[in-house]
């Protein structure tokens, strides 16, 4: 571990230059000995960066630096590592390393990344917390980059719902940025996860932002931009998609508010509409045919439902309805209905309001 956490935390080599030369000695004990003089031989280190990468090893401090993770519960995962997330490994370049607090999104997991201006306007916040919590409620994990503005919202629309949600980061992460949103990293932590390319202390600069939104997209199912300028940090994660093949809806707005310049040039590129929750869920499944959508959220957890449960389950909201409205509203029959609203309470998704009337929970 102490090795390829050195590996991982270096800061001199490219993210190529790294697989390059696990991939040729496929050991991090190995690649840490390797002399200056054969590191030359090997044309794989740009020369004029063998030196400093010969240094800053020497200075690397294995005891402090585990001894840190440990305390702040860092975790690291590579490029060669089984648990490296599947849809980074081919988009350009492929961050070698990703260091996380909490959790990495699973496989399978169906992600949607939201964003947009730090500065957004009351119909970019509302938008953005609405279709966070309606999107989580359907089983989707929302990723975005914790940015004040719309990527904070889209990630309390998810906390909102339950549902995972991700946060990458421009620095390390154990660093919060911007240091306001402590209480809402906290709960990312405790509900997804923090992940950065960035090794722990790195701080925050301006060039790291931009590189990040490569992974904002990369990560990505589908990518909505809520609310952007004409020259917005928001478009470059739109690029990024477009280069990597994902899907991108965008939120359009009147074409005499600055932060709708963004949005409405993206969909002027080809970038499809949003205009509602529905219409967009449905057209998310019918890309990614996601149409059977199993994953629910309660405070116990997170549970998969059958096809009928998901069907009573929908028909719930914050207002109460009787069991006659779920079965007009399904056309299941008694039984199956009562059966089935007995185990939705059971697992703390829904609970009985008045007698015989239910409500989500």
């Amino acid at each position: 571990m102490k090795y390829k956490l050195w590996f991982a935390s270096d800061i001199v080599l490219s993210n190529l230059e790294k697989r390059k030369l696990f991939e040729q000695f496929q050991n991090y004990e190995e690649i840490y000995r390797l002399d200056e003089a054969f590191l030359r031989s090997l044309e794989i280190i740009r020369e004029d960066k063998i030196s400093r990468f010969i240094e800053e090893r020497s200075a690397f401090s294995f005891e402090k630096a585990l001894e840190y993770v440990s305390k702040k519960n860092i975790k690291v995962v590579c490029y060669f590592d089984e648990f490296y997330p599947v849809k980074l490994r081919h988009i350009h370049d492929s961050p070698f390393q990703l260091f996380y607090i909490g959790n990495l999104p699973d496989k399978e997991e169906r992600i949607i990344s939201m964003v947009g201006a730090r500065r957004c306007s009351g119909y970019g916040k509302t938008m953005t917390l609405d279709f966070a919590k309606e999107l989580g409620k359907k089983g989707f994990s929302i990723l975005s980059g914790m940015a004040s503005g719309i990527d904070s919202y889209a990630h309390e629309g998810a906390l909102f719902a339950r549902a995972n949600t991700f946060a990458i980061f421009g620095c390390g992460v154990d660093i919060c940025y911007p240091p306001k949103n402590y209480s809402l990293y906290e709960e990312i932590i405790k509900n997804g996860g923090v992940i950065s390319e960035y090794a722990p202390m790195v701080e925050p600069r301006p060039e790291f932002f931009p590189r990040r939104n490569r992974i904002i997209s990369g990560l990505a199912d589908v990518v909505l931009l809520m609310e952007a300028k004409e020259k917005s940090g928001s478009l470059i994660t739109a690029n990024f998609a477009l280069d990597q093949g994902k899907d991108i809806f965008a939120l359009p707005g009147r074409i005499s508010d600055s932060l709708s310049y963004g949005t409405n040039k993206i969909i002027e590129q080809g970038a499809g509409i949003i205009t509602s929750i529905e219409q967009l869920i449905s057209d998310i499944n019918e890309l990614k045919d996601w149409s059977y959508d199993p994953i629910v959220f309660s405070s116990r957890g997170k549970f998969h439902l059958e096809k009928e449960e998901l069907l009573v389950y929908s028909c719930f909201d914050f207002n109460s309805k009787t069991i006659d409205e779920v079965i007009a509203e399904t056309g299941l029959d008694i039984m199956s209905v009562l059966q089935i609203i007995l185990h939705l309470c059971d697992l703390g998704l829904i609970e009985e309001s008045f007698m015989n009337q239910y409500i989500k929970v």
